[in-house]
């Protein structure tokens, strides 16, 4: 027997203490609790919105499919 089935078969096989289910429900619960009030999560978005976006000083550059290809 390998060491997944000897533990699930020393639990019992059911849910008791929370088991996967919990576990995900927890760790859903601390991720939309840590991006809420992480400061840094709505910095990076005006970073890469300000990096990403073309057309703009220190920005990407047009790409070959663009129509301001060249222009810049």
């Amino acid at each position: 027997m390998d060491r997944l089935g000897a533990c699930v078969e020393r639990r019992g096989g059911n849910n008791s203490g929370g088991g996967l289910i919990g576990a995900l429900i927890t760790a859903a619960v601390k991720q939309v609790i840590n991006s809420s009030t992480d400061a840094g999560y709505p910095m990076a978005g005006v970073a890469s919105n300000r990096l990403l976006s073309a057309g703009h000083p220190a920005g990407l550059l047009y790409g070959p499919r663009s129509p301001k290809y060249g222009t810049d």
